[in-house]
């Protein structure tokens, strides 16, 4: 088990603040067309990915991984993946279901579980089948 490094953590936190500003974004952009618990939701994954950052920020040792590389590549790439659905599409439950999917892809690294992780990758391939059809 390798922990990740300082370079490594900062990435991460990074992500999860990006992704909690696509979120906003997409929020504010299309306030009109949530429902009240949409915004609730919404609000609860910024919030938790906001936490998520900080946590990792403050925590004595960082998350240890087996190939903790390979794991932060296949991480960035699904964050990457995750918030291109912002762009390419406006659908508010694509959209929602991406968001939802990212904060279960922190939430699983923050807990060093592997399996989790590769569990929230394969639902996030299923969510960019639907943009991509």
């Amino acid at each position: 088990m390798e922990s990740l490094d300082k370079e490594q953590t900062k990435e991460l936190i990074a992500m999860w603040e990006k992704t909690a500003c696509y979120l906003c974004r997409f929020q504010t952009t299309h306030w009109n067309e949530f429902s009240f618990e949409q915004h609730l939701d919404v609000n609860a994954y910024q919030n938790s990915l906001l936490t998520r950052a900080h946590d990792l920020q403050n925590r004595p040792a960082p998350p240890a991984f087996r190939q903790a590389d390979h794991l932060l590549s296949v991480v960035r790439t699904a964050t990457c993946r995750g918030l291109t659905v912002f762009d390419k599409t406006n659908d508010l439950s694509i959209c929602l279901s991406s968001g939802a999917i990212l904060v279960a892809l922190a939430a699983y690294v923050s807990r060093a579980d592997n399996d989790g992780i590769q569990v929230v990758v394969r639902e996030l391939d299923n969510v960019l089948a639907q943009v991509n059809a």
